[in-house]
């Protein structure tokens, strides 16, 4: 119930953490390009289902078109250690469109995205996933935002993450920041094991 009510609060302001909250009106057009470092909070990844492990590294290629639509394009690399302190690598490709709503002081968008992960022995196919994914945010210097992601896997399993984030821009350079927070799978706690932070840096061309 308690999951509900939060889904419902989020979606009445109308709905993700893009570079789109940087647009000053709904008639500025934009290409950057990004990348960022996550960092898991409390441990390492492991014994860690991949799942819950954040990109090492992600590249992101974001177009604002002159609407309220945006377009990303991303991959991000992620590193899970053994037991035996044995490494693997493992790379997974994002398409992310998403439509804002602009008011004078905050906006809002949604967001649908399609990830697929990438090995060598196809292992990772079952953890391909799709998701829809919510922001509130406030125009302001720091740009500080709220998101709500739920994703959902081929096996029909779901993953649930809050994003608490900023971003700053001056003149062409971009700064961001934040926090992921995961929810337990089948309750509304937070499961601090896999919560990370993160930043990165960008750059935009027009």
């Amino acid at each position: 119930m308690k999951k509900i009510i939060i889904i419902l609060f989020l979606i009445s302001f109308s709905f993700s953490q893009n570079l789109g909250i940087l647009k000053t009106n709904k008639n500025k057009s934009g290409l950057r390009v990004c990348i960022t470092s996550h960092f898991m909070f409390k441990s390492d990844s492991r014994e860690h289902n991949i799942r819950d492990l954040p990109d090492r590294f992600r590249f992101s290629l974001n177009y604002s078109f002159k609407s309220n639509f945006d377009i990303a394009i991303s991959s991000g690399y992620v590193e899970t250690n053994t037991l035996e302190g044995l490494s693997d690598n493992y790379s997974n490709t994002s398409v992310d469109l998403r439509y804002h709503l602009f008011k004078k002081k905050w906006g809002s968008s949604i967001e649908f995205n399609k990830t697929k992960w990438l090995s060598s022995d196809n292992s990772l196919l079952s953890n391909d996933k799709v998701g829809i994914g919510f922001t509130l945010y406030s125009k302001t210097k720091y740009n500080p935002y709220v998101s709500f992601k739920n994703y959902f896997f081929e096996d029909e399993s779901n993953q649930e993450i809050f994003t608490f984030g900023g971003m700053r821009q001056v003149n062409q350079y971009i700064l961001h920041w934040g926090l992921n927070i995961w929810l337990d799978d089948d309750s509304t706690e937070i499961s601090k094991d896999n919560a990370s932070f993160f930043v990165g840096t960008g750059i935009e061309f027009f």
